[in-house]
């Protein structure tokens, strides 16, 4: 007797095979117990929820975006019309910014008197690099308001 091991990535495919092949056009429900079916875990655990994360990110390069809003109400996921995937794309904008204007002052106030030379030059490279990523997301949002 032998024993198929799948992987989180094959079962992720799969599904996603199975989700692409009819159309997707806006509105399309994906229904949690189909994803359950498909990716053989149950939604309360955090492998359903990483491998819906893959299966959002995939659809990307579709030009999807796979929305859980409403998700409780639902029992389902929902393909968002191609006009609202600007608005998907400022609020994750607005994440990346809060969370970069975050790790910047949290760098910024970290006393490393008590860290080793190492662990300053890894803190004050993180701090660099921080700092580069805040003036290009910066730089990139100003254009964005001017075209």
């Amino acid at each position: 007797m032998s024993t198929q091991v799948v992987t989180r990535t094959e079962l992720v495919t799969e599904a996603l095979e199975h989700i692409t092949k009819g159309k997707l056009v806006p509105g399309t429900l994906i229904e949690l117990t189909t994803l359950e079916s498909l990716l053989g875990v149950s939604r309360d655990t955090q492998a359903f929820g990483f491998m819906v994360s893959e299966i959002r990110h995939s659809l990307f390069e579709l030009g999807k975006y796979l929305s859980g809003e409403g998700l409780e109400q639902k029992q389902a996921y929902e393909i968002l019309h191609e006009r609202d995937n600007h608005w998907i794309a400022r609020l994750a904008m607005a994440r990346m910014d809060r969370s970069l204007s975050g790790m910047q002052s949290l760098l910024s106030h970290t006393d490393i008197t008590s860290l080793s030379k190492l662990e300053q030059d890894r803190h004050d490279n993180a701090l660099r690099e921080v700092a580069m990523r805040m003036r290009v997301f910066k730089s990139a949002q100003t254009k964005l308001i001017q075209d």
